[in-house]
């Protein structure tokens, strides 16, 4: 009896625990993907990652206008059929539009606008390759990427890192849960399919 007793206790303290973290736990897939550092302001230059132009570009914008470093780099993704066909314009060029919008100065931008990367890899690559050559001194760079590609993207630049710049994290705010909307239900699953590709591959 003194053993059910114990049980039924553990098990209604459990439930109520649940139940008030409810949120915390089942968005605890969500927070595993998220990077963030928290870096101090006054890096070198915010990276700005291809992919989700919008979100990623105004948040890049509203950090450097913070202080949180002295410029903004990127580099042009691989362009698409709809992209060379003209119905879509290429990412970079439309990072570009979005960040002189939002009147970011032309000396704040460091845009390399020849390039075609087709990954994540190679666009961390060139650019840290590039950074080198125009600032040797460069001590600190802020990634900047969506919440749920944080994680995988701070990997993978770590990985290839063998300059000196310290690099760290600082994605766009993540949603209050990731299964209100089919869009970020479909990026932490999807999410999760590339770490298991990345960590095989890679």
């Amino acid at each position: 009896m003194k053993k059910l007793t114990i049980a039924a206790t553990a098990l209604i303290f459990s439930l109520i625990i649940g139940f008030t973290y409810r949120i915390e736990i089942l968005n605890m897939p969500m927070h595993l993907l998220i990077r963030d550092d928290q870096p101090k302001k006054g890096a070198d230059y915010i990276l700005i990652m291809m992919g989700g132009v919008s979100d990623r570009t105004e948040h890049a914008a509203k950090l450097l206008q913070e202080g949180y470093a002295k410029k903004i780099i990127f580099a042009e993704a691989e362009q698409t059929k709809a992209m060379k066909m003209g119905f879509r314009m290429p990412d970079g060029q439309a990072t570009l539009s979005i960040l002189k919008l939002l009147e970011v100065p032309d000396d704040k931008i460091e845009f390399l606008a020849d390039s075609a990367n087709t990954s994540s890899q190679e666009e961390v690559q060139l650019i840290l390759e590039h950074i080198q050559t125009i600032n040797p001194e460069a001590e600190r760079l802020i990634l900047v990427t969506s919440w749920f590609h944080s994680s995988r993207a701070t990997w993978i630049i770590e990985r290839q890192n063998t300059t000196p710049i310290k690099i760290e994290s600082l994605p766009t705010p993540p949603p209050a849960t990731w299964w209100g909307k089919e869009s970020d239900f479909l990026h932490v699953f999807t999410e999760y399919l590339k770490w298991t590709y990345y960590l095989l591959v890679y």
